[in-house]
């Protein structure tokens, strides 16, 4: 079955799970960037995802999703300011993080699964681009599907996808997915994340 085939058969609490899954592993490519330029708050952008691994297990249903955009809006910096290219990663995790927000918003509820699906999917999109973006940069693009970022990263999705699919109890899956990406704290495009 095609990942995002996978990806739309997850019911809601799977999808908030995944979801968090990707964008914690772009998590690093902000922080990083945010500790060495001095712009932005890891820690706002921790506390935000934080609270949606929450809603995805079922310990918290009032977190406004909106608020939080407008938290993660005053942290996202503006590459415009920078000649760098670390804001592009960063750029793009905040990016994931807002298609995030509005997963969870539109799953609060059972608003709108379809809307939900196709911002996972622009999540998955980011991911992948963040690494194509990097390997341009590098000049290391002979075989981009061959390329070990890549294949990380094709496994990654799979790995979550099924780890969630193969557990049924919401808590208990959403504690494993967790515990997992702290153990493997390197990012989408392979910095390592000490937090």
């Amino acid at each position: 079955m095609h990942l995002f085939e996978q990806i739309k058969s997850l019911n809601s609490w799977q999808q908030m799970a995944y979801g968090a899954a990707l964008v914690a592993r772009m998590s690093a490519n902000y922080r990083l960037f945010s500790q060495l330029s001095g712009v932005g708050d890891g820690q706002v952008f921790s506390n935000i995802l934080q609270l949606v691994w929450q809603c995805a297990a079922g310990q918290n249903d009032n977190i406004d999703f909106m608020r939080q955009q407008d938290k993660l809006t005053a942290i996202t910096p503006d590459p415009a300011g920078f000649d760098g290219y670390g804001v592009w990663p960063a750029l793009d995790a905040c990016a994931a993080l807002c298609a995030l927000l509005s997963v969870c918003h539109s799953l609060k509820g059972g608003k709108d699964k379809l809307s939900a699906f196709d911002e996972l999917v622009s999540i998955v999109t980011l991911s992948r681009s963040t690494i194509e973006q990097l390997l341009q940069a590098t000049d290391d693009v002979d075989d981009i599907e061959q390329h070990p970022l890549i294949i990380a990263d094709n496994a990654f999705n799979q790995w979550a996808v099924l780890q969630l699919l193969n557990e049924p109890r919401r808590k208990e899956s959403v504690t494993q997915l967790r515990i997992a990406l702290q153990e493997d704290t390197t990012s989408n495009i392979g910095i390592g994340d000490q937090q």
